[in-house]
C-alpha cells in the first residue's frame, strides 16, 4: 500500500510539473552534446580534475550527471552557465514529499537547443564506444562516448552501425558496443534480470564519485567521472532503455517491495536505511547479481569504489536469514542498519512503461 501509495502521487505530480513547465514560454528544449557533464547546485568555478573525487566534501556542489542525448529543460541562461531540468532523471524530495526532477546548474557549452524531443533506437552498452568516421576500426575514432548514452543509427552490416550525430555528422559505432532498444523490450524478464547483472559487473573497481551517474575514465581530465551508488544502479538500468529515480530513497519508495531475502533475484536491489538516520532513509543501495552477491559503489573509509561482495560479509548474515526491513550490521564499519529489499523488474507492463521515452511537457 505504501509504494502504491508514492506512485499515485508520483503520477499526479509528475502531470503538474508537465503543465507548469508546458506554460512557461521562456523555457527552452537542449539535449547534451558532450560525452558527460555534471550539473551542480550552483554555478562552480573550474574543479582541479589532478586528483581524484572519492568524498562529498570535495564535490559538496556536484549534484548529478547528464550524458550525451539526454534531453533537458533550459530555464536561465548566464555567464555561460545554464539552470536546467533534467526530465529523464525523476526525484522525490523527502522534506517536500513531492516527486519532481533534477535540477541545476551546468555549463552552457553543454547544450544544444532543439526543436522537439525524439525517441532513438539505440544505446550503447559498453562502457565507452569509440565514434568512427567510416565503418574501419583500423582509423582513429573521432572521439568516444560512454554506456547509456542514446543515439538513433541505421544498422549497415551485422559489425557495424552508420548513427546520427548532435554535430549533424554521421558517424559509425561498432555493432558490440550498442544495443537496441526495440530488441531489449522484447527480452524475457529472467534474461533482462541476467543482462542487468552482468552489466553491474562492467563498472567494478572503478572510483566512487559523489553526484556521479557516468563511467569512469582514465584518461579523461577535463570532467568528472565515476559514480556513486544510486548513479551505479541507475546507469545499470538506463543502459537498457529503463528509467528509474536518481536517488537511492526515491528509488526505494518507487520499488516494489521483496518480503524476504531468499526470494532476491539478478537484478533486484537492496536499500540500507542507517542507525544514524534513525532508520528513517535509505543512504545506501545495492544490485543483487545472484548466488548471495552483491554490487555496490561505496564511499566509505578504505573502499571508495565499487566492488562486489556477498550477503555474509555485508550483512552478518545468509539472504536466507533476513526478511525486509531486518536490522543487519556492517561489523567492519561499525555500523548497524534497517535492510530492505525492492524490485522493478516483476511486472512486464511496469518494466515497458519504464522503457517508454515519451517525454510530454
Amino acid at each position: 500500500m505504501k509504494n502504491f501509495s508514492y506512485f499515485l502521487i508520483y503520477l499526479i505530480l509528475i502531470i503538474q510539473n508537465q503543465f507548469s513547465l508546458s506554460s512557461d514560454n521562456s523555457i527552452q528544449k537542449m539535449v547534451i552534446q558532450v560525452p558527460i557533464a555534471s550539473i551542480f547546485t550552483e554555478p562552480t568555478e573550474i574543479l582541479d580534475l589532478n586528483k581524484p573525487y572519492f568524498l562529498d566534501d570535495d564535490l559538496s556542489t556536484h549534484n548529478t550527471q547528464v550524458i550525451y542525448g539526454d534531453y533537458v529543460l533550459e530555464k536561465i541562461s548566464e555567464n555561460g552557465w545554464s539552470k536546467i531540468i533534467a526530465i529523464q532523471q525523476p526525484n522525490y524530495n523527502r522534506r517536500t514529499k513531492e516527486w519532481n526532477y533534477c535540477e541545476g546548474w551546468i555549463e552552457s557549452k553543454n547544450l544544444k537547443n532543439i526543436n522537439e524531443f525524439s525517441s532513438k533506437n539505440l544505446i550503447i552498452s559498453s562502457l565507452w564506444a569509440n565514434i568512427y568516421s567510416e565503418p574501419n576500426n583500423l582509423k582513429d575514432p573521432m572521439f568516444k562516448l560512454p554506456i547509456a548514452s542514446y543515439l538513433d543509427g541505421k544498422q549497415i552490416n551485422k559489425n557495424w552501425w552508420s548513427v546520427s550525430l548532435l554535430n549533424n555528422t554521421q558517424g559509425y559505432i561498432k555493432s558490440c558496443d550498442v544495443r537496441e532498444l526495440n530488441k531489449t523490450k522484447e527480452k524475457s524478464i529472467p534474461q533482462l534480470r541476467q543482462d542487468i547483472a552482468e552489466t553491474a559487473e562492467l563498472f567494478l573497481n572503478q572510483p566512487y564519485v559523489w553526484g556521479g551517474t557516468s563511467a569512469f575514465d582514465t584518461d579523461e581530465k577535463k570532467i568528472i567521472t565515476g559514480v556513486d551508488c544510486a548513479g551505479l544502479v541507475g546507469l545499470t538500468y538506463k543502459s537498457f532503455g529503463i528509467k528509474i529515480p536518481r536517488d537511492s530513497h526515491p528509488q526505494y519508495a518507487k520499488a516494489k517491495p521483496i518480503l524476504h531475502g531468499k526470494d532476491l533475484q539478478p537484478g533486484d536491489l537492496a536499500f540500507l536505511k542507517q542507525e544514524k538516520h534513525n532508520y528513517e532513509r535509505v543512504s545506501h543501495v545495492m544490485i543483487y547479481i545472484g548466488d548471495q552477491m552483491f554490487i555496490e559503489s561505496t564511499g566509505k573509509k578504505g573502499v571508495y569504489g565499487t566492488q562486489k561482495v556477498s550477503a555474509k560479509n555485508r550483512f552478518g548474515k545468509e539472504l536466507s536469514e533476513i526478511y525486509n526491513e531486518d536490522i543487519a550490521e556492517d561489523k567492519e564499519a561499525n555500523q548497524r542498519f534497517k535492510l530492505c529489499f525492492g524490485s522493478f523488474l516483476n511486472n512486464p507492463e511496469d518494466i515497458a512503461q519504464m522503457m517508454d521515452q515519451t517525454i510530454k511537457i
